[in-house]
């Protein structure tokens, strides 16, 4: 094997974290408004504290959440084919994780707002 092909093998390698297994844990639940509530008190007393623990009933993952994280927020409606109007509210938050799954340095916070 050439060097050129070692490498393009190391490129085309997906990245892993240093104890084998990406994250992915996924789950869709139908809630009460109250349920909600106190999932999102929740997630903000975790978010606070710098952990958070998710799961999907199966399996766990604690997180180590960065000081600053990239949030995304969207509401829209969504017109289905059977006519009905579907309303869609997205909160999304992502930053980057080394080999160790420690998240990185964040991005600076921005001004969007709930309320």
């Amino acid at each position: 094997m050439t060097q050129a092909q070692a490498n393009q093998g190391q490129a085309n390698k997906k990245p892993q974290l240093a104890g084998g297994q990406l994250l992915n844990i996924k789950a869709k639940e139908t809630m009460s408004r109250e349920q909600l509530a106190d999932l999102l008190e929740g997630l903000a007393a975790r978010i606070r504290t710098g952990e958070a623990t998710v799961s999907d009933g199966v399996t766990a993952q604690t997180l180590q959440l960065p000081h600053t994280l990239k949030v995304e927020l969207e509401a829209k409606d969504v017109t289905r084919r059977s006519g009905r109007i579907k309303r869609e509210f997205e909160l999304e938050m992502e930053w980057y994780v080394d080999a160790h799954g420690q998240p990185e340095q964040g991005a600076k916070p921005t001004g969007i707002s709930i309320s």
